[in-house]
């Protein structure tokens, strides 16, 4: 989910966006490395623009969908809460929040809204990603996204050195996230 915690990833430069992707891949360790951020340059009003959102397998292949709404708040976790809670996720299954709220910086359960009722803006009907399972997923959830984050870690694809085409200027170094030279 993409909301105000991850909106201030903005602020990385373009070409190291790719860089901490590349480190922080799994959710639990992306949502970590997002609240630092949030808390190291502590935003005065996070926002989210939920006027559209994408259900499904987004950003690639999802399916743009109104949910019609703006969010505004004074913690950024707290906004996000709002914001799972408009598509029916579980705040707390989702990295950035879990991570605030295990460090104590809010609890979900006291979060407070003025304005418009956020149930009357909720889609019930929103798609999660295939990923998802909700809160019942508990145990099973968790084992089965270890196991694929492991396979992945150790089987993905990776860039490397194609000997027979490398003149060594070490060019490559620039563009690409993931170290490849053993020096």
């Amino acid at each position: 989910m993409t909301g105000a915690t991850k909106n201030l990833f903005g602020i990385i430069p373009g070409l190291e966006k790719p860089v901490f992707h590349s480190r922080f891949q799994d959710e639990r360790r992306s949502g970590e490395m997002l609240v630092d951020l949030n808390e190291c340059m502590r935003p005065r009003l996070p926002v989210v623009d939920a006027v559209m959102g994408m259900e499904g397998e987004g950003p690639r292949a999802g399916t743009p969908r109104k949910i019609g709404a703006t969010l505004a708040g004074s913690k950024y976790a707290a906004v996000d809460t709002i914001l799972a809670r408009l598509t029916g996720i579980e705040p707390l299954e989702i990295g950035c929040i879990a991570s605030a709220a295990e460090r104590d910086l809010f609890n979900p359960a006291d979060v407070r809204t003025v304005g418009d009722d956020p149930a009357a803006l909720a889609v019930p009907d929103f798609r999660k990603p295939s990923a998802y399972t909700g809160a019942r997923g508990g145990v099973g959830r968790r084992v089965s996204l270890a196991l694929l984050q492991r396979f992945g870690r150790t089987y993905a694809p990776r860039p490397g050195v194609i000997s027979g085409a490398c003149i060594g200027c070490r060019k490559c170094e620039r563009i690409c996230p993931v170290p490849i030279w053993n020096d």
